[in-house]
């Protein structure tokens, strides 16, 4: 459905009104516009020069004359009507007001009907953009805007308007309200786009309802004013300071206001400046002129030729000195260039027999390396015919002793039974598939809460040195993180005040330490895990150090893995920076219970050869500096249990962040978990 624009010229009888269309840029060119009636109360009341948006206009199917209305005044003559249709055509505002005898005149009015009309936003911007002289007139009450409706908006500056603050006098004018603080102007600007049409002599109209701002404050007073006004109150102020104290020197801010004004330089007077350099460009130089003053001296001229022609044989002879410097010059270098070609081709030719050579010396390298490669292959076989022909022998022995032990085993006693049944733990522990690892990996991540790659670096340090799991029901997953990798051979140790010794620990049968112990020592080749839980709430720094070098030093299993957990309230003690360095700690929180995850089997234990730290290298670069910090943390990234399918540069990210923790026990930076350790008060 189309939409025009359509403004209210006069009032037609009594539920009536005369519109015409206001034309486009391209129609008031052409002068096309043609004045209708339409009956719509809506309209009426907005009185004439409002401006409508009408859609759905419908013609009538006869024409109205002013006689067939009453009570309308009669219509004078068709020159009126003329006139006012020129009037229209040439974009001129139309008088307002029902006037005896109207604009048409006996002329016939094209009767439309409209299914939606919209009222239009009216507002008026000088032509001229003379923004000073209107908020000079609105101040004084003289503002005349040319429309006979009251507009809706003043604009005061470029996308600043007045939408209230201001009246329209009984004369016609526009002034300021009563209650409008000429220093306090409530103004408002069109967010988006400005869609809106001139009409003429500055009305414009707003096409679609303006998208308004929030009021802002502006003053409408001149500079001068402003100055003005500061210079009073700087009066004052110094009139108030002169009175405090007589006898200290009072500064004088008036003066110092109009020296900032007389240094500094306002929009209208960088117009002066700006007058001034187009003026003084258009000027030139003196010396620049004096040249061009000579040429028109005959004698000057003369004396001009004679002293250019001798430079220029003097230029002239200098340039053939230096070509024939240049020639002889090009000369040695071209001998100097053939004798190199000359050597270049020699040294290609030793090439091409030097490589010839190389070829041939390869050629029996590689006749040598397999003859070799086939001597070893023969003796190899024969060292692997003896090794199992001795492998064979040792199976037959071991039968016979087999043989020999049952027989002296069914001899035995009862006590000598349950003598030996407590040595049945030492026996060799069953390695768990890595599916099944991979599974239990799985699941104790969704137990504990922790991620993937955090619960493989607790696994990766437990061998090293002693991560801590800290924060709420950290006890319990450093507890199913043993038993899940362990079993029954795996230690849970829950640490009070009375354990002070590492001997205090052992004499814990019900933790098992001692157990698990042996069961490393027996099985060097799986993890055996123990669970320290709650190591602040005694005195770790007695037995902690003790049991990692140990560890460390092999009067302890190296297979044997620690996983702690720490508190975070209640009665704790402080550790110490010096034990500090034995720690990793990492935060784990776990309010609800969940179940136990199901023993699978014992873990190898974590080595690292030099193949794979190297391999361990690549997700490392860029992010470690240093070649002994570099390889300290690819030999812990080695140890990561294969097969997982975690990206490693996830996992190396993990294990890196034990770089903040050394910075904060050893150079006293900011770490969140520092403080369950230290400064406990126990």
């Amino acid at each position: 459905m189309s939409k025009s624009i359509f403004r209210v010229l006069e009032l037609y009888g009594t539920d009536g009104a005369i519109i015409a269309q206001v034309p486009e840029d391209n129609e008031r060119a052409a002068g096309f516009v043609r004045p209708k009636v339409v009956r719509n109360g809506k309209i009426r009341l907005g009185g004439v020069d409002s401006f409508w948006l009408l859609s759905g206009l419908k013609r009538e199917p006869k024409l109205i004359s002013s006689k067939e209305e009453t009570p309308s005044p009669s219509f004078t003559s068709g020159s009126t009507a003329a006139t006012l249709m020129g009037r229209l055509k040439s974009g001129i505002e139309v008088e307002h007001s029902i006037r005896p005898g109207g604009y048409f005149g006996n002329a016939k009015l094209e009767s439309v009907s409209v299914s939606s009309a919209i009222r239009l936003t009216v507002a008026y911007c000088p032509e001229d953009k003379d923004y000073e002289r209107l908020v000079r007139d609105l101040r004084q009450g003289k503002l005349s805007v040319p429309i006979g409706s009251m507009v809706d908006a003043l604009e005061i500056s470029p996308n600043c308007f007045m939408t209230s603050g201001f009246c329209r006098l009984p004369i016609g004018h526009y002034a300021l309200a009563p209650d409008t603080r000429v220093g306090t102007v409530p103004t408002r600007s069109v967010t988006g786009k400005l869609d809106m049409i001139a009409v003429s002599h500055g009305i414009m109209v707003f096409v679609s309802p303006p998208k308004w701002s929030l009021p802002a404050s502006t003053d409408l007073r001149s500079d001068e004013e402003i100055l003005y006004s500061a210079e009073k109150w700087l009066a004052r102020i110094e009139s108030a300071l002169s009175a405090a104290n007589r006898r200290a020197p009072c500064p004088d801010l008036v003066e110092t206001l109009r020296t900032y004004v007389a240094s500094s330089i306002s929009e209208k007077e960088r117009e002066d400046i700006d007058a001034v350099l187009r003026v003084l460009s258009d000027r030139k130089s003196l010396i620049e002129l004096l040249p061009q003053i000579f040429e028109r001296d005959a004698g000057w001229r003369t004396r001009l030729q004679e002293f250019a022609q001798s430079e220029y044989d003097r230029v002239q002879a200098e340039v053939r000195d230096r070509l024939s410097q240049e020639t002889s010059l090009f000369e040695k270098l071209r001998k100097e260039v053939q004798d190199a070609e000359e050597r270049i081709a020699t040294l290609a030719h030793r090439e091409v027999l030097l490589r010839n050579e190389t070829d041939r010396h390869e050629a029996r390298l590689k006749e040598k390396i397999a003859d070799a490669a086939r001597a070893v292959a023969i003796t190899a076989l024969e060292t692997t015919q003896q090794l199992r022909d001795e492998l064979t022998q040792v199976r037959a022995e071991l039968e016979q002793i087999d043989r020999t032990s049952s027989v002296e085993a069914s001899g035995h006693t009862s006590n000598t039974a349950l003598a030996a049944e407590p040595t049945s733990d030492l026996a060799e522990l069953s390695i768990a598939s890595e599916t099944d690892r991979l599974r239990v990996i799985s699941e104790l991540a969704s137990s504990t809460g922790l991620r993937l790659t955090d619960l493989l670096a607790v696994i990766c340090h437990s061998v090293d040195d002693v991560p801590v799991l800290v924060g709420n029901g950290a006890a319990g997953i450093a507890a199913d993180i043993a038993l899940a990798i362990g079993g029954e051979a795996g230690a849970v140790v829950f640490c009070d005040p009375t354990q002070v010794s590492f001997s205090d620990l052992l004499q814990n049968e019900t933790a098992g330490l001692g157990k698990a112990i042996d069961i490393a020592k027996a099985n060097p080749n799986v993890l055996v895990p123990v669970a320290l839980c709650n190591i602040t709430n005694g005195p770790c720094e007695y037995w902690l150090p003790h049991i990692v070098e140990m560890r460390r030093i092999g009067r302890l299993p190296s297979n044997l893995a620690l996983i702690a957990s720490a508190g975070i309230d209640g009665l704790r003690v402080s550790v110490p920076r010096s034990t500090l360095r034995y720690v990793f700690p990492l935060k784990a929180s776990r309010l609800t219970a969940s179940p136990t995850i199901i023993y699978a089997g014992a873990w190898p234990t974590l080595s690292a050869n030099a193949a794979r730290s190297r391999e361990m290298i690549e997700p490392l670069a860029g992010k470690v500096e240093g070649t002994a910090e570099l390889t300290h943390f690819a030999h812990m990234l080695a140890k990561a249990p294969v097969g997982t399918g975690l990206d490693l540069c996830a996992l190396a990210d993990a294990l890196l962040t034990e770089r903040e923790w050394i910075a904060a026990w050893r150079d006293g930076a900011e770490h969140e978990l520092l403080q369950h350790f230290i400064n406990l008060g126990g």
